[in-house]
This record gives C-alpha cells, sequence and structure tokens, in this order.
C-alpha cells in the first residue's frame, strides 16, 4: 500500500483504540504535524461513535488466554500418559505464519462495520468502540466450542506447561503452551498426533514470548495421543529426540 493507504489505516486503527501505547504515543505526535491527517482521524473516531450508538452493544470475547483457561477450568480433564513413537509417519509439516496486525489491511474493518450496521435485523455484530476490537477465534476457542470438547493440562519437560484441547466430533486437537523456553534459530517445537501406528507429523511452531495457541495438522484418529518434541528448524518426518509432551486423549 501507499504511505497515504498506510497512514489512512493507521488512522482507523488508532480511532478504535488498536495501537500500542508507544506506537500510538508516535502517531499523535504525527497528527500534530499533519492537519490532513489528524482531520481524518477525527472523522474515523466519530464514525465508531456512530457506529457504537447504532447497534446494541455486545460484550466482545475475552483475552485468548483468559477465555480459554476459562472454559478449560469447566471441561472434563485427562492425566496426561506417556506414549511412545513408533513406525516412520507420513511426511507433512505446517509451519504456523504469524498474521499481520488488521490495521494493516487497507479499512477492510472499517468497511465490514459500516455494512453491518446497514443490515435491517436479525445480526449481531461487534463494534468498534474506544477500547479496541473484537478478534477472530482462536484455534483453540473454536475446538471449546464443540459439544464434546476435552481437554488435558500436563507439564513441559525443560520448562512451562501446555494444555491440549479436543474434539472426537471435529477430529481436531490445538495446543495451549505457557512459558516455553526459547529455541535456537535452527530448532523448532513440532506437534505429533500418536496413536497404534506410530508417530504422525502435525505441524511446527516457535515462540518468542513462551505462549502458543496451535491446530494440529491433520485429523485426529479417535483415542490418539498428542506430543510435542523439539526439532530441527523445518520439522522431522519422525521424531528425532525424546518427547517433553505426551497428553493421551482416552
Amino acid at each position: 500500500m501507499s504511505d497515504r493507504e498506510d497512514a489512512t489505516a493507521r488512522a482507523a486503527a488508532y480511532a478504535a483504540g488498536a495501537m500500542p501505547a508507544e506506537e500510538r504515543a508516535r502517531f499523535e505526535a504525527e497528527l500534530a504535524a499533519d492537519p490532513e491527517l489528524a482531520a481524518e482521524a477525527q472523522g474515523f473516531v466519530e464514525t465508531a461513535a456512530r457506529l457504537g450508538m447504532a447497534v446494541a452493544p455486545v460484550e466482545p470475547p475475552a483475552a485468548m488466554r483468559a477465555s480459554v483457561l476459562d472454559a478449560i477450568t469447566r471441561l472434563p480433564q485427562h492425566d496426561g500418559a506417556d506414549a511412545g513413537a513408533g513406525a516412520p509417519p507420513e511426511p507433512a509439516v505446517a509451519p504456523v505464519v504469524p498474521l499481520r496486525p488488521w490495521y494493516r489491511r487497507p479499512l477492510a474493518i472499517v468497511a465490514a462495520a459500516a455494512v453491518v450496521v446497514g443490515l435491517a435485523g436479525g445480526a449481531t455484530a461487534y463494534v468498534l468502540t474506544g477500547v479496541g476490537t473484537t478478534q477472530a477465534p482462536t484455534a483453540s476457542e473454536q475446538i471449546l466450542a464443540a459439544s464434546d470438547a476435552r481437554s488435558a493440562t500436563a507439564p513441559v519437560t525443560g520448562g512451562g506447561s501446555a494444555t491440549v484441547v479436543w474434539s472426537v466430533s471435529l477430529a481436531s486437537a490445538a495446543v495451549v503452551a505457557d512459558e516455553l523456553p526459547a529455541l535456537a534459530d535452527d530448532r523448532v517445537y513440532e506437534l505429533w498426533y500418536i496413536d497404534d501406528a506410530g508417530a504422525r507429523p502435525a505441524g511446527t511452531f516457535t515462540t518468542h514470548d513462551g505462549t502458543a495457541d496451535v491446530e494440529l495438522a491433520g485429523a485426529m484418529t479417535p483415542g490418539a495421543s498428542v506430543g510435542i518434541t523439539v526439532e530441527p528448524a523445518g520439522g522431522s518426518e519422525q521424531p528425532t529426540t525424546d518427547p517433553i509432551l505426551v497428553v493421551a486423549t482416552a
């Protein structure tokens, strides 16, 4: 996008209260030096206020970790169980790709909000307010919405802990990790489905702040365990190290 389009997108983010404090301070200095941009930002502020009054307010979802952990406390818990790796799995690696901040997409959120306000009856929408915007559900939150969602929490060898969330009806599982140790640049965490046929790779991920919320790639077979190992960058076709986490789902 052009510099002007980027400034406009940042003005929309500023109006929605979606900028970190440091970036907000820099942008306010930019507004003071650019009357045209300041007027544009004020227009977004007014639009956000009108949107907020046009639709019945809906409480936005809680932050990722709070909502996930709260839901987990209400779900049946299973104890983690050790499981070993068996026959060589099929090669399949699905690296986790971080998403760009939404306000780098040229005003998509503002346009979407305007369309929702224009709809007549029936629809429920989250509205832009002065405190921020809603976020798309995380991998674990989508699984937790299933009626048969289950979870189990276990410590991770080497530090931290992880909660495995799964649904048999969705044939899906996700890992919510906290306080994981940082890895060298040439290493990644790799996820595995482990069953009687052996260990099947289900994606890799890295973390810079010790946290992760990652959905396993591929379908979960009923009763499979979920494991994590540390592997060379790019992942492995079969585990090359001992698991640092294995959680049984049966």
